[in-house]
């Protein structure tokens, strides 16, 4: 179960299909550096740590590691009871 830190605004929860995890995905803070442009939400973890996503309807593509040529190395989680926030 990951809940965002206070201070990040929450777009939305979700529970992770196959292992039945909790998680909460907020979007990147003003002025803060994003490595991939195309996945600028943060997918917490922990309160102290994320990994950089993109949140979808049905699935959530989570970037896990760097390619040696930079590119970052996707891995696609599916999603049940997807929650979104209103703003």
């Amino acid at each position: 179960m990951a809940f965002a830190p206070r201070g990040n605004e929450v777009l939305g929860e979700f529970i992770e299909r196959d292992f039945r995890q909790y998680f909460q995905y907020s979007e990147a803070l003003e002025g803060e550096f994003i490595p991939w442009p195309k996945y600028n939400q943060k997918l917490w973890i922990t309160p102290d740590s994320f990994l950089w996503c993109k949140a979808l309807k049905t699935v959530i593509r989570v970037v896990m590691d760097e390619n040696p040529d930079g590119s970052p190395r996707i891995d696609r989680w599916f999603v049940r009871n997807h929650f979104l926030w209103k703003k």
